[in-house]
């Protein structure tokens, strides 16, 4: 129903673009979607006080709660996720599945009849799909938050630090497997040693990606 009544889904975004709120007085702390730009992104928030925190987990509390009172898991979501992974065995891509960190705040919403369909899912699904689980809600404490889920850099840096160990223990070759050979010839130039060799090299990283300019640099012959 949702797919066909965007408003269920997307009231945050369509609400500045209908301008429903142009007559009530505002401040950026009121609606941080206002703050995205036309491509969908969000300046990555570097720190919050407490009381920024508190407005910002109310928040997130108003956007999630009734999804977790109302929790189904959606048959065609799981579908999509096991198309996936058969897609990734087909290609030989190794694949993990990550449950990503939640505050203990973000954590207390779930409804017991919620966690159990989701603990469930979690037991069933990575074994019937032959993949494994890596389940970092607890990695963060709750300072590395700004709303009880999106984390501030602090908590990001645990998150990366525990997920690369978290990788490295399943002793599945993710970043060492270079398939350039079997790629297409736009894949090649995303291989692993281009990748590489574009970070040591700024100007060979814009050769592989034309179309990809530094801010404020005109395009060739301009």
């Amino acid at each position: 129903m949702a797919q066909f009544l965007a408003s269920s889904r997307r009231r945050a975004e369509l609400r500045p673009q209908l301008a429903l709120d142009l007559a009530k007085p505002w401040t950026p702390s009121d609606d941080p979607f206002l703050l995205m730009d036309d491509h969908g992104w969000l300046p990555m928030m570097m720190s919050v006080t407490e009381e920024q925190r508190r407005r910002l987990t109310g928040l997130a509390y108003q956007q999630y709660r009734r999804a977790l009172q109302e929790f189904e898991l959606s048959q065609g979501a799981v579908q999509a996720l096991r198309d996936i992974l058969a897609l990734c065995r087909q290609r030989d891509i190794p694949t993990a599945l990550v449950v990503m960190p939640e505050g203990s705040v973000f954590r207390g919403w779930y409804p017991p009849a919620t966690q159990t369909k989701v603990e469930a899912f979690l037991a069933e699904f990575p074994s019937q799909e032959n993949v494994p689980l890596i389940d970092a809600r607890l990695w963060v404490e709750d300072d590395g938050f700004y709303d009880g889920h999106h984390m501030l850099p602090s908590g990001a840096e645990v998150f990366t630090d525990r997920l690369g160990a978290a990788i490295a223990a399943l002793h599945t070759p993710f970043v060492q497997t270079d398939r350039t050979a079997l790629a297409s010839p736009l894949d090649q130039a995303r291989s692993i040693p281009a990748i590489l060799q574009s970070r040591q090299s700024p100007a060979d990283a814009e050769s592989l990606y034309p179309s990809v300019r530094r801010r404020g640099q005109a395009a060739p012959g301009q």
